[in-house]
């Protein structure tokens, strides 16, 4: 094991029991939080925390006989000496991994299926997560976001009830994807 590696091995075993409980064959950990956040608190830190691997480009799999993680070139190097010999690194992209799970024939085939699953089983096995950051949200000044990040900062107040209504005006329909979305309505 590197001296940079953290030793992987109670924690795999903990989150495959909890797969065998659930009869589930392989388990996906994104090193994304629920809001698909690029920054994230290190509660949400989940593959980090299962794999050693710290970079911000990367998805886990755990199956009931091998660990695998998947990350580009970027952070081949940073993996290797992160992770210890329970984890293989697959030199691709992270797209690469989730266009393979999602139309491979083989899953079909084989009777699998991807499915959500209520709770995440990395939380269920994880004993000394980090609590929640106890910030409350707030507003910056506009002094601070500036006016790149607030197109109408005179109407802010309406903001969102403008973008809807501009919406509405153009029958555009959108969807709002990433926390940084949300936050330039509110």
């Amino acid at each position: 094991i590197p001296p940079t590696a953290i030793n992987s091995t109670l924690r795999l075993i903990a989150l495959r029991q909890t797969m065998a409980l659930l009869s589930i064959h392989a388990y996906i950990i994104p090193g994304t939080d629920a809001h698909l956040s690029e920054y994230i608190a290190p509660r949400d830190a989940r593959r980090a925390w299962m794999t050693g691997f710290t970079g911000s480009a990367g998805t886990a799999v755990v199956t009931q006989t091998q660990a695998v993680l998947w990350t580009d070139s970027r952070y081949w190097v940073q993996a290797e000496r992160q992770m210890d010999c329970n984890w293989e690194l697959v030199r691709d992209c992270e797209w690469t991994l989730l266009e393979n799970l999602a139309f491979n024939s083989k899953l079909a085939s084989a009777n699998r299926s991807l499915k959500s699953l209520p709770d995440n089983l990395v939380d269920k096995v994880w004993t000394d997560r980090p609590p929640l950051p106890p910030e409350n949200l707030f507003r910056l000044p506009d002094n601070i976001i500036g006016v790149s990040v607030i197109p109408f900062p005179d109407l802010w107040p309406q903001r969102p009830e403008n973008y809807r209504a501009q919406q509405e005006e153009r029958i555009v329909n959108g969807i709002i994807r990433s926390l940084y979305s949300l936050c330039g309505l509110l």
